[in-house]
């Protein structure tokens, strides 16, 4: 799997919000957040495993982020659930005072967080 480039992964990891495009959704680009834990950046559909462009996300395992600027061809798949506490805190941490902070992390949105990564 390839490796982040440090400057798209700090400008994307940035963002207040990115433009996620999964190969195969019905309408593409879908505004989300991003949240970087270490040297990975996970999303979460806010509304939970419904959402048309997680499925497709899933589905395909391919797609394309935009944010800052920058579009980077993504490899996407389920997120270690080892790690959802660390993603639960990036979340906290970055978008706590939304009020939409809280909502993303209740269980049904935890169970859809998806692990992005620069395409090979």
């Amino acid at each position: 799997m390839s490796e982040w480039n440090p400057d798209d992964l700090d400008a994307v990891a940035a963002a207040e919000e990115i433009d996620i495009s999964p190969e195969g959704a019905p309408v593409t680009p879908v505004t989300i957040w991003a949240v970087r834990v270490d040297d990975d950046l996970f999303v979460r559909a806010h509304n939970g495993p419904g959402a048309l462009w997680w499925r497709a996300a899933l589905a395909s395992g391919r797609g394309s982020v935009a944010a800052a600027g920058r579009e980077v061809a993504v490899a996407i798949e389920p997120a270690d659930p080892d790690l959802q506490e660390l993603v639960d805190d990036a979340y906290r941490e970055k978008y706590g005072a939304s009020p939409y902070g809280a909502d993303m992390l209740a269980d049904a949105v935890r169970e859809t967080t998806l692990r992005l990564r620069p395409a090979p």
